[in-house]
């Protein structure tokens, strides 16, 4: 049996992390105005979760009006979150693959990233570095066409793919290369953004919003964002790179709190398809000892793809190539 006093307390204690919590939700919805925001933003899952678990204890309480306002601040997490949702799917047969890895930096043993990438059509690599240079040099050798960008002075992105090329080139943390598939072309661009605020993510996108841009249509985006699906900062790319978000939700990182030694795992390496490509499938892959799960998608490209070339300004042409 609780005392009265204890009973207090423990409501009283509900009702200011629920205050809280609701807070910070509310607050991540500033994102694409505040980047501050927009690194809230990436927990919003467990801030929903907390205020699920809140709304309980406070009905349990009978404090029904505090429980109502939580339950409400938690469907607005929730509908915040359109990834949450049934992931998307296609009964299209899948004619193009692609493998989205961050290897770790100093990771030097990729242990399993030959089986990982033997079927990929497209592989977007991130944190290339001199620790596990050895491996991708190994799987380079399958795939004749290639583009190798320096990030920072230790780190490098790359994309490689199976198919001819015809140009690639780099930008602020990202690589590209334009592929022909099915005698059609298709870029396949792989980035890795900064962490987000207080970090350099903002002025990197910043950086990055006309080399997007500029790239020719139809494109495939893989890569680590640094950012949850429901972010600004991937809702931007998506937008630049004329492009949609897969729905659903695949956890590739996990962070760790030092201050309650507890683990939580985050969404924040994506691949982003044009609107007329169907997603046969997406999920994780098989560990590669990077503190980082690679990604899958199974694609499949349309018959002929309209072909958008984007200039300066947001003026665009369209032709059918």
């Amino acid at each position: 049996m609780v005392s009265e006093g204890r009973r207090i307390l423990i409501i009283r204690v509900v009702g200011a992390v629920a205050i809280t919590a609701s807070a910070l939700l509310f607050f991540s919805f500033l994102a694409p105005w505040l980047p501050p925001a927009d690194s809230v933003g990436h927990f919003r899952q467990y801030l929903v979760l907390v205020l699920a678990i809140l709304t309980v204890s406070q009905v349990m309480f009978g404090h029904r009006r505090a429980a109502a306002i939580s339950g409400v601040a938690a469907l607005a997490g929730v509908f915040s979150m359109p990834q949450l949702f049934a992931p998307e799917s296609s009964s299209a047969d899948a004619n193009f693959e692609v493998v989205q890895a961050n290897l770790k930096f100093n990771n030097a043993d990729v242990r399993g990233l030959e089986s990982v990438v033997a079927t990929a059509d497209a592989v977007a690599l991130q944190e290339v570095s001199r620790y596990n240079d050895k491996t991708v040099s190994i799987i380079t050798a399958g795939f004749p066409s290639h583009q190798r960008c320096a990030m920072t002075d230790a780190l490098d992105v790359m994309v490689l793919s199976r198919h001819t090329s015809s140009s690639g080139g780099c930008g602020e943390g990202l690589a590209w290369l334009r592929l022909t598939v099915e005698s059609q072309p298709v870029t396949v661009v792989s980035v890795h953004l900064h962490w987000p605020w207080p970090f350099g993510q903002r002025d990197q996108l910043d950086k990055l919003r006309t080399t997007l841009s500029a790239l020719p249509q139809p494109m495939i985006l893989a890569g680590d964002f640094n950012a949850a699906p429901w972010s600004a900062a991937v809702t931007d790319v998506a937008r630049w790179s004329a492009t949609h978000i897969m729905p659903g939700v695949r956890n590739t990182f996990t962070i760790e709190l030092p201050i309650v030694g507890i683990g939580l795992d985050l969404p924040i390496d994506h691949i982003l398809l044009p609107k007329n490509f169907a997603m046969v499938s997406i999920d994780t892959s098989d560990p590669i000892g990077s503190d980082h799960l690679p990604l899958r998608a199974r694609v499949s490209l349309p018959k002929r793809a309209r072909i958008t070339h984007y200039a300066r300004f947001s003026r665009k042409r369209t032709f059918d190539e």
